[in-house]
């Protein structure tokens, strides 16, 4: 998936990321799930650039961060205000600013088909472009074509361009309280023209990302995204950085030290493992909107080898998103399961 950088003026951006040590490979990078969360620290000011390319690099950007906040999260695309306009869509995601990007995910490439600015502008993709390939591997790079479309205040315009992605780097990142060995460095750009249809004012925009990932990333880590918009009338340059903080869902590992498994079957949700505390399960099951439609509790002490927890009927042939949180704190989601009984 990509990460992706709002234009408020024309409705556009994007990135990524990934990360390992000694020129990491990474399979993860873009590949989402709907129910998955990222919470981020953002920076509207960066003026830091974003360090070197090459291999074997230290990228150091302890400087503090603001404590704004931005949350993105995987949704069905029938949630939009676009709903129903793009079938092929497999998810959007839906930022806490106001944004959506709607994506077609097609083995192991996602693309975009659209983009929903805060000031609700629909920016549709009339030629879908590849915002990201996996796995990503220092050097990797590829080249695709820009097609869109949208009005504003009446007037029609369409846009033409091209958007490159290149893995510029690999090394240890360095973010304040956290070194992360072995992340990859993705850098794209989008540089394109948007031409009236009725005045024929042609605008340009140049949209660059660096974007950091590691092993585990499904969205960066860090990146850091400049802005160049121009037109006879209005110029402006834009940077800024985020910073991811929390991954709120991320898929089957470890709480507390304690590595377990878990599944659904004969209407109860099982998790197996062994518990050397005792833990304390809450179990949320959301639907593909993100609707919670049931939650359930349960204490077990510690040594425990199988955690029961009952589960609602719900229809046959639906998917749904199992979070679960742990007294730890640390939520996350073990697996996304068919639950139909």
């Amino acid at each position: 998936m990509t990460i992706m950088k709002k234009l408020n003026l024309i409705g556009m951006a994007m990135l990524c990321f990934g990360t390992t040590q000694a020129q990491p490979v990474l399979d993860s990078a873009g590949k989402l799930t709907i129910g998955m969360e990222f919470r981020y620290l953002t920076n509207d000011g960066w003026n830091l650039g974003a360090g070197n390319a090459g291999p074997a690099q230290t990228w150091n950007f302890n400087d503090s961060f603001s404590t704004d906040t931005l949350l993105r999260s995987v949704v069905h695309p029938d949630s939009t205000p676009l709903s129903g306009l793009y079938p092929a869509a497999d998810y959007a995601v839906k930022s806490s600013d106001g944004t959506y990007e709607i994506l077609d995910e097609a083995g192991a490439d996602n693309y975009v088909l659209a983009y929903i600015t805060n000031q609700n502008l629909h920016l549709h993709y009339t030629n879908t472009y590849k915002s990201m390939s996996r796995p990503l591997n220092y050097g990797f790079s590829f080249t695709d074509t820009i097609a869109t479309s949208y009005s504003i205040a009446g007037e029609n315009y369409s846009g033409t361009g091209l958007a490159s992605l290149v893995v510029d780097g690999w090394g240890t990142l360095q973010l304040p309280g956290i070194t992360m060995p072995n992340t990859l460095r993705v850098r794209t750009v989008q540089e394109y023209a948007d031409t009236g249809a009725t005045s024929g004012m042609v605008t340009l925009s140049k949209i660059i990302s660096y974007s950091w990932y590691d092993s585990s990333s499904r969205l960066p880590v860090f990146s850091v995204d400049s802005v160049l918009i121009s037109n006879p009338f209005f110029s402006d340059t834009i940077a800024s950085a985020s910073r991811l903080v929390k991954d709120v869902i991320s898929g089957v590992s470890q709480v507390a030290s304690d590595a377990f498994s878990v599944y659904a079957a004969d209407g109860k949700l099982y998790i197996e493992g062994t518990f050397s505390r005792t833990a304390t399960v809450e179990a949320g099951v959301y639907d593909l909107a993100g609707r919670k439609v049931y939650g359930t509790r349960k204490t077990a002490p510690g040594i425990t080898e199988r955690i029961e927890l009952a589960l609602p009927v719900l229809p046959d042939s639906q998917v749904y998103i199992v979070r679960l949180l742990i007294q730890s704190g640390t939520r996350q989601t073990l697996r996304t399961i068919k639950l139909g009984y």
